[in-house]
């Protein structure tokens, strides 16, 4: 199963690194890949099953606890109070450097969102709405404000979230109503510290890298600062899409930076970049061959 879980992976020169150095995951990475890499919520949750029968007690059992978690999660997020809504944020084609939200909506229910997707490319279709792969959709639940509220309800928040794919299919849920019990420590397992794979290293300081920044928008980004060494896992991005570069302003784009993942991270060539990215970068390389 092995084999398996490192081609969830998303760069293909990182797998190939992986097989060429023979380098070997602990079973905890490999859980965490599960967690962060399979490409549905069903999917997870099937290979985190699969996964628990062959793993070490104490792996066994944590992936047991990401499954109800999961679980319990999606559960609570799908109840539907009388006090509480759902919006939809419609983004139809979420082109690196291009993320911009299409449409949103509110819904009285999850079931209702779903329906409210597909009502959505139908009244659109005559100004080329059309669902693409690359197409996602975040559904917030929220606390209705009826008025009633006493002074220790506080005011009306956010109370969970999912994300779909194309097609509406599940990624992932959260609801606030879940308790956290997963315990904290350098040694702990939980959700919370899939971040920590260690990789072998194949990045290089001004590598262009493409790799997910909030909200599952994809960015093309400059990498500085980086130490090659053996092993890597997090890295220093200056975002090709920054308003520091867009205006040229080279000399303060280090303050518009992301940490990216090394694990999460596909090396691109300029040739890549979409066109009014592909510019800015090759005068942002140009400013710091000068400096």
């Amino acid at each position: 199963m092995t084999n398996e879980i490192i081609h969830l992976l998303p760069s293909q020169k990182l797998k190939d690194k992986i097989r060429e150095a023979e380098h070997v995951f602990t079973e905890t990475e490999l859980l965490y890949i599960i967690s962060m890499y399979a490409p549905s919520y069903d999917k997870k949750l099937e290979m985190l099953f699969r996964f628990a029968e062959i793993a070490s007690p104490e792996v066994a059992d944590a992936a047991r606890q990401f499954i109800r978690w999961y679980e319990d999660n999606l559960k609570a997020f799908l109840d539907k109070s009388d006090d509480a809504v759902y919006k939809v944020k419609i983004w139809t084609d979420t082109v690196p450097g291009r993320f911009n939200e299409d449409f949103n909506f509110i819904c009285a229910s999850y079931e209702a969102a779903l329906k409210g997707i597909d009502a959505y490319y139908k009244e659109y279709a005559d100004i080329g709405a059309e669902e693409t792969e690359r197409a996602r959709y975040k559904i917030i639940k929220t606390h209705l404000f009826t008025g009633n509220e006493s002074d220790d309800d506080g005011f009306p928040d956010y109370l969970g979230e999912c994300w779909l794919g194309a097609g509406k299919v599940l990624l992932e849920a959260d609801d606030n109503s879940v308790p956290y019990v997963f315990p904290d420590g350098d040694d702990a397992i939980s959700p919370y510290d899939a971040y920590d794979i260690a990789i072998p290293d194949i990045i290089r300081n001004r590598d262009i890298v493409l790799y997910e920044s909030g909200n599952k928008a994809k960015r093309y980004g400059v990498i500085l600062e980086h130490k090659p060494k053996e092993l890597s896992s997090c890295l220093f991005a200056v975002p090709l899409d920054s308003d520091y570069i867009k205006h040229h302003n080279f000399g303060e784009a280090w303050r518009d930076h992301d940490h990216p993942y090394a694990h999460d991270a596909i090396v691109v060539t300029p040739d890549e970049l979409p066109e009014e990215i592909r510019e800015n970068y090759f005068a942002y390389m140009k400013y710091l061959d000068e400096q």
